[in-house]
């Protein structure tokens, strides 16, 4: 005998076929009657008239083995299933808000580089977020210094991909004669000092990670078509070899000119453009979000004077400074002024003659109230600007033809000066 309670009214169940009651949807199965059919115990969940019950039907035997009757033993859970389920969805929250914790907590301690305050960033700082998680190839955009490579690491670290490698390659760095055995490997023999065994490349180095493609716009043509191959078949040759070996790395391009009118030109393959134009990202220059400096310029400092024991500050006369400065070379050519300024000051404060000093040289500007002769004030003059087409060049042979001077002249004379060639 059973009586079910539904809300204020019983619903009988007495002397009633069970399969009946499956039927009219009473009970979702019956539970009794496959204890019976099975001869033994059976235990589950089920539904009952709505309400979630565990049943336990056990047959009873008499002496001769036979079933006499099952006795069901029922117990309503519908409420701890209702806070089971609740539960659950307290952890799936918890487990998010764990998870955006972490990448919170990964943006101050791996992301180093990457933190802004200006509302273009956040854009695409959520925008890289989401992105990550999917293979898709990314192409970043921007001029040099933006920090195309800091958002690149960003992206990978922030991907299931972040426990493989970071393989970053600078195709403008890499020499004509080497690039392609840099890229791709080769075998023993290949050429006269190929090292016995062979050697694999820096794609083939970044399976199961993230291969950086920098200055992706000064990749030679004959390569471009090779790694147009990678992206399509997702397989490498090394060098002296017809052997295909599989690759899985996402690839991350960047660069700081116009691929459309490189391909224009027919100095770009177009399918290739287009086959790493999948995402585009566009950095915009520090000028145009000055909102940035001013974190980015707490950053470096805690670098320096974490790498140098300082303990130097930026005075406001030198936050002023650097707000008005127009930084031609982007986020890295503030980190090196911060480095410069920081470790030439004699004071614990790097004040706006510090910043000065770092930016225009020793003298800083050129003034007559200094009384200098006309030979140093010429000598400081030509420092400025030799810095100035620095800053504006992206490497040595633009700036050689900005100034019209032999790259060995602008050596000799950066020598001379004390200035550091970076572009």
């Amino acid at each position: 005998a059973c009586r079910i309670i539904d809300g204020n009214e019983d619903i009988e169940v007495v002397d009633k076929d069970m399969r009946d009651l499956v039927k009219e949807g009473i009970f979702s199965r019956a539970v009794g009657i496959e204890a019976l059919e099975k001869g033994e115990q059976v235990s589950t969940n089920q539904w009952v008239n709505g309400r979630l019950i565990f049943s336990n039907s056990t047959p009873i035997f008499d002496s001769n083995y036979k079933i006499r009757f099952v006795l069901t033993q029922c117990m309503d859970i519908s409420r701890i299933d209702r806070t089971q389920r609740e539960l659950d969805a307290i952890k799936k929250e918890y487990d998010f808000l764990l998870k955006e914790l972490a990448i919170q907590s990964r943006g101050i301690e791996e992301e180093d580089e990457f933190v802004f305050k200006s509302n273009e960033m956040k854009e695409i700082k959520t925008k890289a977020r989401r992105i990550a998680n999917f293979d898709s190839t990314i192409l970043i955009l921007g001029e040099t210094g933006v920090g195309k490579g800091v958002l690149s690491k960003y992206i990978h670290q922030s991907s299931p991909r972040k426990e493989g490698p970071f393989v970053r390659i600078n195709c403008a760095s890499l020499p004509e004669n080497l690039i392609e055995t840099e890229l791709f490997g080769y075998e023993e023999g290949s050429f006269t000092d190929a090292r016995k065994g062979g050697r694999k490349g820096l794609i083939e180095i970044s399976n199961n990670g993230t291969l950086f493609l920098d200055e992706i716009g000064e990749l030679q043509l004959n390569l471009q078509v090779k790694l147009l191959h990678v992206l399509q078949e997702k397989t490498i040759q090394r060098v002296g070899s017809n052997e295909e070996i599989k690759v899985d790395t996402r690839i991350i391009a960047a660069t700081n000119q116009d691929l459309k009118n490189l391909v224009a030109e027919g100095k770009f393959r177009a399918d290739l453009y287009y086959r790493l134009n999948v995402i585009p990202i566009e950095l915009p220059p520090l000028k145009k979000r000055k909102e940035d400096i001013i974190p980015l310029s707490k950053l470096f400092l805690k670098k320096v004077n974490e790498e140098y024991n300082l303990n130097q500050e930026i005075s406001p006369s030198g936050i002023k400074l650097l707000l008005s400065y127009d930084w031609p070379g982007n986020v890295r050519e503030l980190e090196n002024i911060i480095e410069r300024a920081a470790v030439s000051s004699d004071s614990m404060t790097i004040d706006e003659r510090s910043l000065q000093e770092a930016l225009y040289g020793d003298a800083s500007l050129v003034s007559l109230g200094e009384k200098k002769s006309f030979k140093e004030d010429l000598a400081l003059f030509e420092k400025v600007l030799l810095k100035d087409y620095m800053k504006e060049s992206k490497d040595i042979k633009e700036m050689g033809k900005l100034t019209g001077l032999d790259t060995s002249t602008i050596r000799k004379k950066a020598k001379k000066m004390g200035i550091d060639l970076e572009f």
